[in-house]
């Protein structure tokens, strides 16, 4: 059994069961709820020793999928969503509005029917937003590009989902997006493209030359852990 804490917090924690395994053995992921990233210690939240990346590799045969937990989410407002997200490509992602503000992307589920959830990353609170539908959802026929927020590589490394802004990209973003980028990495890396979606997810993880412009290193990589 592995208890994995965070920083100063000895209270918050989610349990995740592991379904397939090999040993007779649990881990505990902590999950701070009020978690904001210009913390320090909130970036270790989610990271694990080296010691329990090799125990995980051990006892789990397949990635670890993290939903997103909404129950304490309580800031709440009413709108309406009229079109697809023009920034996450998801059947389950809108572009939706209250009073005169513009949310995208916010994002539908069968278990929460009369709203949907606004966020850029779910891991600010600021930016955690349930907006109560005045007008039902259509029906979107949209192939799945976004597949998780962050990412938690078998090198330890974590990386969240690179969200491009809706309206005029920079140089930089322009390079990025040309590139593949998908998530960025904690350790100066990138991931590009979509995961291979199989019992290990794996997907391309390169390290980019000073002007981000050229790929200058590129390798196959697990992914341990996904939260979405």
């Amino acid at each position: 059994m592995i208890y994995h804490y965070p920083p100063g917090n000895f209270e918050t924690y989610r349990r995740i069961e592991l379904v397939n395994y090999q040993l007779n053995a649990q881990i505990i992921i902590p999950i701070v709820e009020d978690i904001n990233l210009c913390v320090p210690e909130a970036e270790e939240v989610l990271r694990l020793s080296e010691e329990e990346i090799v125990q995980l590799k051990t006892v789990v045969d397949t990635t670890q999928i993290i939903p997103m937990d909404i129950n304490n989410w309580t800031k709440v407002i009413k709108g309406k969503c009229w079109t697809g997200s023009l920034a996450i490509y998801s059947p389950e992602a809108w572009r939706c509005i209250s009073g005169n503000q513009i949310f995208d992307p916010c994002f539908s589920n069968s278990s929460y029917e009369n709203y949907v959830i606004c966020t850029g990353n779910p891991l600010i609170e600021a930016e955690r937003i349930k907006l109560k539908l005045t007008v039902p959802l259509s029906h979107q026929e949209r192939e799945n590009r976004f597949y998780g927020w962050r990412f938690i590589m078998e090198d330890n490394s974590i990386c969240d989902y690179h969200l491009y802004p809706t309206g005029t990209l920079t140089e930089d973003e322009m390079r990025l997006m040309k590139l593949g980028i998908t998530y960025s990495c904690d350790d100066g890396s990138f991931l590009v493209g979509n995961p291979n979606i199989n019992t290990i997810w794996t997907i391309q993880k390169v390290q980019l030359d000073q002007t981000q412009s050229e790929i200058t290193d590129s390798k196959n990589m697990s992914v341990l852990m996904v939260m979405r």
